[in-house]
């Protein structure tokens, strides 16, 4: 997850691994909150995912399994535990609470991957297959799913990482419904582990947004008809065959696609290759109208994150029917 958080200033809170960096309208750097560590306002793979009403920004830390409450003023608010190991987290009511994709066993079952964080503790876990009797997980890279919510209605969004299938969940549990999207395997897809020529990285899903219209935005990362011109296969010290690319950046191998689905017909309505140098990292939060992050490597070495507008342009048939 590479996302974004706006804030009421109109300020940029980016998440870069132990720190929180926050850069002004124009892209000016202003401000690093926290470092390295457990303590307050310490990370380990800080995550900023909301903006709430009283302008405060919500921080995700997966390593450190909670979630940190940042001021206006860049001061610790308060911190929550998290139940245990999480993959991701999307807020319900304006983040009272959270749906969290976590590894919480229950009395009732070994795992189930999404949990309801409610103001005192877990108040609902779910989200095994439905289609299945057993809905225990079968390990814990069950978890690895991306979020988004409903801040209306309360219905959580989930996809794997690796598996383009939406599905819909009411916060009590109950589940509201699946989109197929398109195949993110295209037959080359190995058994995972290290990379190699003869076992490429994997198509997946980047991230995914609900917006105030009720659509579903997915970032879909593609390796490159040519991504084997731009690698290298090296040998680690115990023998495994890996990849490598040039500068390690990923743009040489992949490119992005934006698609655009209607949950409540289960339609993919747009779907465009981003047409850009770079690849795109994330959704950012509290933006309006939606806006996507893409990270480009300037001359090949830096690192370098630019924000566009994404927005829906209605045909001209549309506009005249």
């Amino acid at each position: 997850m590479g996302r974004i958080v706006h804030d009421h200033r109109g300020r940029y809170w980016v998440g870069q691994a132990e720190e929180v960096k926050v850069f002004g309208p124009r892209g000016t750097f202003l401000a690093t909150i926290g470092r390295g560590g457990d303590g307050p306002l310490e990370f380990r793979r800080a995550t900023p995912i909301h903006l709430d009403a009283q302008g405060h920004v919500h921080v995700l830390d997966p390593l450190n399994m909670r979630i940190s409450r940042i001021g206006d003023d860049f001061g610790l608010v308060d911190q929550r535990r998290l139940p245990g190991p999480t993959w991701d987290a999307a807020p319900l009511e304006d983040g009272a609470g959270y749906a969290i994709a976590a590894w919480v066993p229950t009395a009732d079952h070994m795992g189930l991957p999404l949990h309801v964080l409610g103001t005192d503790d877990v108040s609902a876990s779910f989200g095994g297959d439905p289609g299945r009797e057993g809905r225990e997980l079968i390990d814990q890279s069950s978890i690895e799913l991306t979020l988004s919510s409903d801040g209306a209605s309360g219905t959580v969004f989930t996809v794997p990482q690796w598996d383009y299938r939406l599905e819909a969940w009411r916060s009590d549990g109950q589940h509201a419904g699946t989109v197929e999207g398109p195949s993110l395997d295209d037959g080359q897809r190995g058994p995972g582990g290290s990379w190699s020529f003869d076992n490429p990285p994997w198509n997946g899903i980047v991230d995914i947004k609900h917006d105030a219209m009720g659509l579903l935005w997915v970032i879909v990362q593609v390796r490159t008809t040519d991504w084997r011109d731009h690698a290298t296969e090296s040998i680690l010290p115990d023998g495994r065959v890996t990849l490598e690319w040039p500068d390690n950046d990923p743009t040489t191998v992949f490119r992005s696609r934006l698609d655009i689905i209607e949950p409540e017909t289960c339609t993919l309505k747009v779907s465009e290759w981003f047409s850009g140098q770079g690849l795109l990292l994330g959704f950012v939060e509290g933006a309006s109208p939606m806006a996507v992050s893409e990270l480009t490597y300037e001359g090949g070495l830096i690192p370098t994150i630019t924000l566009w507008q994404a927005d829906l342009v209605p045909s001209e048939q549309e506009q005249g029917g």
